[in-house]
């Protein structure tokens, strides 16, 4: 029974962390910079006048040389006015950027020296005076960062490919061990009623 229950609490534990807006962590070395966990990809649904999310940031800057970094938005899917009305402030040790979703289009996020760990904080809001038919709506972003080089250019290739693990298999892998705990409780239930 022990053994039924502690299956069932396991097969629940990876979907603790995505109830909220989670952050998302960038790792730069001497072979680039890339995306180390979490993914830039977020949906925003029934959103009312007022509401706000905060997304996390973290820079990691473990080369020997410095890097700038640049910041923008794409529209993945979902309804273009709720897009055009979130405000956005991206906070570091000073602001970065404050203004419409819709401007930040690579937006600077500065230098990070060798070495350094930085961390920004993303605040997406729908302002008090959006309306209500806003709530029904839904939009699904992505944040693209982008490298600068020296002359003032992105690198080739824009987007930064992301290497962290996707979860989304592990809900099926959860649901067959909770059905498969549940078989054993009620086996477990049934042979004590029987002796």
């Amino acid at each position: 029974m022990l053994f039924a229950f502690l299956l069932i609490a396991l097969s629940l534990l990876p979907w603790a962390p995505i109830t909220g807006i989670a952050g998302y962590k960038v790792l730069a070395d001497d072979s680039g910079i890339r995306i180390i966990s979490g993914e830039p990809d977020y949906v925003f649904t029934n959103m009312a006048p007022g509401d706000y999310t905060v997304i996390d940031l973290e820079i990691d800057n473990e080369s020997n040389q410095f890097y700038s970094l640049a910041i923008g938005v794409a529209v993945e899917e979902g309804d273009g006015p709720l897009y055009e009305e979130f405000f956005i402030v991206i906070m570091g040790e000073e602001e970065k950027y404050s203004g419409p979703l819709s401007g930040l289009q690579e937006i600077s996020l500065g230098s990070f020296s060798a070495g350094s760990t930085n961390s920004l904080q993303m605040l997406v809001s729908l302002p008090t005076d959006a309306g209500n038919d806003m709530q029904d709506m839904t939009v699904k972003i992505s944040f693209d960062l982008y490298q600068i080089v020296s002359s003032g250019e992105e690198t080739p290739g824009g987007k930064l490919p992301v290497t962290g693990t996707k979860i989304s298999w592990l809900l099926p892998v959860g649901l067959i061990l909770l059905v498969l705990g549940l078989m054993l409780l009620g086996l477990a239930k049934k042979e004590q009623q029987n002796k």
